[in-house]
């Protein structure tokens, strides 16, 4: 399908493996999105498979080690016990993590304390409002 005008053409397409219509950048039958997905699937495979290193796996995706970590911390990959993908802790106590920011406690911990402060909050609102409508009754 092509829409635009006779100066701005623009050919866009539907994604083989999701449906959606996109814009092609290159070649792919495939949008983006599933691009990505299509990507960390492989790369999960290879994990699964040769239990790489950080380092190795650096070295075979020509990408910079901090990126694995980040790509650990979003969960697009995931520390499997037993392979050499290592090196994420959690943010409060320290212990290794599968993914992430923190360890599950440390997760709920954190979000009690939020609910908390929200609830203190909304006390402190309430209570406020309610003395602001008792200056306006005088």
């Amino acid at each position: 399908m092509i829409e635009g005008n006779k100066e701005n053409l623009v050919e866009r397409i539907y994604c083989r493996e999701c449906g959606i219509m996109y814009t092609p950048m290159d070649k792919s039958n495939v949008c983006p999105k599933c691009q990505e997905k299509n990507y960390f699937n492989c790369i999960r495979e290879y994990i699964d498979e040769e239990k790489p290193t950080v380092d190795k796996l650096s070295d075979e995706l020509r990408v910079p080690k901090v990126k694995i970590y980040r790509w650990i911390r979003d969960g697009r990959v995931q520390f499997i016990p037993g392979t050499g993908v290592t090196g994420i802790y959690c943010e409060i106590c320290g212990i290794p993590i599968t993914a992430g920011a923190m360890c599950i406690e440390c997760a709920k911990r954190e979000h009690k304390k939020r609910n908390n402060k929200v609830i203190a909050i909304g006390a402190e609102a309430l209570e406020s409002a309610g003395k602001i409508r008792a200056d306006f009754n005088k």
